[in-house]
């Protein structure tokens, strides 16, 4: 065959909905992220957060005619936020929802609320048959105390087996998203080691000193904030394309940077989140080429260190398990001492003790829920991924 190109764009796109708590300038960037992908510059184009479905009907319409296929993954109570517009024809779609994400009751993070998953689109491009694999997996809050490891490491495990269960028999597999792992962090390792992908800002061969690939709290984005900058002076390299090809298939990178930047004519950017662009060159060859190499990560010490981290985090879910029990507990002697009181005590007090009382039932409610339902569900998630790496490490 003569060698193909393709061309790949990854964007968190930051697009909150909820009025005067949402993204800022969310509407407006909308329609410069639709007019911009309008332009054709790209074959395939995977965005995230786009929270709002009348946002991805919106770009839609709009990039119709050079990205004439599209596939919105629903999920979630808000959706998963996750879409992909392509020249090429979507042939399959499906998806994997996550065991583990976040914290109902962490409604300021609303992760959970998100319904993460990892969604694949089969596309036939070129006379290529591409496993397209598009994610965004759960935020990192705090790097020097992070909660929600145990969920984040189970994410990346569940979504390097997806890749390598589901992409078998295609030309092309290329994953892209908001990972939300530094290159150094356990989940990027687990991806890139088990799933045996490529990383195209490190497979490139056309490099940019100016570009260093940082695509989340740069200095040059006005939605960076100073206590961002104070933690990571350059930003972090957070979203990412990777790759691999089958034998007999030659995948090789050209290029690999960051793109967009401010909106013309502004001094907003089209996101709090830089986007990444990929081109490739693709051609077969009657040699048996391997496809892609291994990252070069010790596997067995790379598990390992998964398995203790969700070891962590179900001795977390036991310890939390009995905060909630305890704190139901007193809401119930609460309950009882109150039951006490009667009218005689006056209006205004007896009518604040049967408010208390009404909160103490909802809150004892709400402690044997997250006690008995999401503790019993995360402990659940935790065990199913341990297991699994566990007859990964027997291999």
């Amino acid at each position: 065959m003569v060698a193909a190109k393709l061309s790949v764009l990854t964007l968190n796109c930051w697009g909150i909905p909820i009025p005067g708590l949402g993204s800022k300038d969310r509407e407006q960037r909308m329609k410069a992220i639709a007019d911009k992908i309008a332009e054709g510059m790209h074959d395939i184009v995977m965005l995230q957060e786009i929270w709002d479905e009348k946002d991805f009907k919106s770009i839609q319409l709009r990039v119709s005619s050079v990205l004439p296929y599209s596939h919105y993954f629903h999920s979630g109570f808000v959706g998963s936020g996750v879409c992909v517009f392509s020249k090429g024809e979507i042939v399959e779609a499906f998806n994997h929802r996550y065991y583990l994400n976040g914290y109902a009751h962490k409604i300021w993070h609303g992760d959970w609320f998100g319904g993460k998953l990892v969604g694949m689109n089969k596309i036939v491009y070129q006379g290529l048959e591409i496993a397209l694999y598009t994610t965004h997996v759960h935020a990192e809050y705090c790097r020097d105390n992070d909660e929600y490891l145990a969920h984040r490491v189970s994410q990346a495990y569940e979504l390097s087996q997806f890749i390598k269960h589901t992409s078998g028999g295609s030309d092309l597999v290329i994953l892209g998203g908001d990972l939300n792992y530094e290159p150094v962090d356990i989940g990027y390792r687990i991806v890139r080691t088990n799933a045996n992908m490529l990383d195209a800002w490190l497979e490139k061969k056309e490099w940019n000193a100016d570009d260093e690939g940082y695509t989340c709290d740069v200095p040059s984005n006005c939605y960076t904030s100073k206590a961002c900058l104070k933690l990571a002076p350059k930003g972090k390299r957070i979203d990412y394309i990777m790759f691999k090809s089958k034998s007999g298939v030659v995948m090789t990178c050209d290029r690999c940077y960051t793109t967009l930047g401010h909106i013309p004519n502004t001094k907003i950017n089209y996101s709090d989140h830089e986007a990444l662009a990929a081109d490739f060159t693709i051609h077969k060859s009657s040699k048996d080429s391997p496809g892609a190499t291994s990252p070069g990560y010790d596997k067995e010490q790379l598990l390992r260190e998964a398995v203790h981290a969700l070891d962590r985090g179900m001795d977390k879910v036991k310890q939390d398990k009995k905060i909630w029990i305890l704190v139901g507990a007193i809401c119930i002697a609460l309950l009882f001492v109150t039951a006490e009181f009667n009218a005689d005590i006056g209006y205004g007090i007896h009518t604040a003790i049967i408010l208390l009382r009404v909160a103490l039932v909802l809150a004892m409610g709400f402690c044997g829920w997250m006690a008995f339902i999401m503790d019993t569900v995360e402990m659940k998630g935790l065990i199913e991924s341990r297991q699994s790496i566990l007859y990964v490490m027997k291999k």
